[in-house]
């Protein structure tokens, strides 16, 4: 990432992301791009439940809320804005991780605990949404 918080995105995970595509938080400790059809799909999960429902608002608080859509420049970078840059503690050296419709966006050193400890990293945070998804798709 450079001082101005533009980080370049690859050619492969810009095609898997498709010309439009939403930056929001991600599950834990990183920036999450969502492609159309990701995004469409968290959308309807929340969607699904009643407007008061505690599960909703949860995902709609964690996930949804602040979120925004994508832009690259004409060399392939995306300008981050600083709240992301600093929910997701990115530095100069970032990791990009594809995965299924998404791409995460990682601080080089918050990657490297995640992977030493995934069940525990950021637990609070991974227990609330799980819980949430649960209860949506239960449709409790």
């Amino acid at each position: 990432m450079d001082g101005k918080g533009r980080i370049a995105v690859p050619k492969p995970l810009q095609d898997q992301l498709g010309p439009r595509f939403v930056v929001g938080r991600g599950q834990v400790g990183s920036v999450t791009l969502y492609s159309e059809s990701a995004w469409a799909a968290l959308i309807q999960i929340a969607a699904s439940a009643h407007p008061l429902d505690p599960a909703r608002a949860t995902l709609e608080r964690m996930l949804i809320g602040g979120a925004r859509a994508g832009e690259l420049d004409t060399a392939g970078r995306l300008l981050l804005p600083p709240e992301f840059r600093s929910f997701a503690r990115l530095t100069d050296r970032v990791v990009l991780v594809g995965l299924v419709g998404t791409v995460e966006i990682w601080s080089s050193d918050e990657h490297e605990k995640y992977q030493r400890d995934p069940s525990g990293y950021e637990k609070p945070r991974q227990e609330a949404l799980h819980s949430a998804f649960e209860q949506l798709r239960s449709g409790r």
